[in-house]
């Protein structure tokens, strides 16, 4: 049965959950949840939908030096920054070596820009990227468990429908039974298709012999006049799904690898050329591929 929304099955699921964090060693699960509570890391399973976490390599909770930072002093009179961002480092450091279940991060008092204050991201940035490696770990483990309880429960979310006709096809047998019915794809709006959505529909069209991912191995893609889709980088309108680096990362490699061919439509019936011209002249400025825009 397809639910369109989840909220009260999310809790009943939430409710279920007595332990998270089993893909962990105990003591990375504990060193984890000093610094990101469950709830977090479960809501983020959640806001990932369909899109299949992809988990990093993780290892043990690195190990600190703070040295070269308590070896810096403030310089000049009425600056006590450095002071005052080492005496707070020091407290930290005290929670962190003992029993302190929750951990805030240490205030650094220095301006963003000194160099003072780039030394101390330096050092934090393993413990860091560690944290978020092992947060989005756990997450994945979280949003395995939960797909696993709508299925249980016979109900499935429209991500769920796209997430499970992916996995069909990464499964050898039925990707080769799929691939051999040789589906052609014609894709409208390609701009508002999100990636795992993308990569059903190109995985459908490749040689029943196909193995793995296409975009990511690019081996095998799909077959000639297989795979069509048109759209426009600057049309987009349901961005909450779609996302327009990997429309336009799609685009690319069709070309490069010579699975299809670029065509401009650049007539309209539905404007005048004094419209038109407005039009070019003010989105150059607004579309211009930064903030997400391309």
């Amino acid at each position: 049965e397809l639910v369109e929304d989840d909220d009260d099955l999310w809790q009943e699921f939430v409710q279920n959950q007595t332990r998270i964090g089993r893909s962990l060693s105990d003591k990375d699960r504990a060193m984890l949840l000093r610094f990101v509570q469950a709830r977090d890391l479960m809501e983020l399973a959640r806001r990932a939908g369909s899109a299949a976490l992809r988990v990093p390599p993780t290892s043990s909770c690195p190990t600190l030096d703070f040295g070269e930072v308590y070896s810096q002093s403030d310089k000049g009179k009425g600056n006590d920054n450095i002071s005052k961002s080492q005496a707070e480092l020091r407290e930290w450091e005290r929670r962190f070596g003992g029993d302190w279940e929750y951990l805030r991060w240490p205030v650094c008092f220095t301006a963003a820009n000194a160099r003072f204050t780039q030394l101390w991201q330096e050092k934090f940035a393993p413990l860091r990227k560690w944290i978020c490696d092992a947060a989005t770990c756990v997450a994945a483990e979280v949003q395995r468990d939960y797909l696993d309880f709508r299925l249980d429960h016979g109900l499935v979310t429209y991500p769920d429908q796209i997430a499970l006709a992916h996995g069909l096809l990464q499964h050898p047998v039925a990707a080769q039974r799929i691939r051999e019915e040789s589906f052609r794809v014609i894709l409208d709006e390609a701009q508002d298709t999100e990636p795992l959505q993308f990569s059903v529909l190109l995985e459908a069209t490749r040689p029943p012999e196909a193995k793995g991912l296409w975009l990511q191995e690019r081996h095998l893609g799909p077959q000639p006049g297989h795979f069509c889709m048109v759209g426009d980088f600057q049309q987009s309108i349901y961005w909450q799904r779609a996302d327009l680096n990997y429309y336009r990362a799609v685009h690319e490699v069709l070309i490069a690898g010579k699975h299809g061919e670029s065509l401009e439509f650049a007539v309209t019936f539905r404007l005048d050329q004094k419209q038109l011209d407005f039009v070019n002249e003010t989105f150059r400025e607004i579309l211009n591929n930064k903030d997400g825009q391309v």
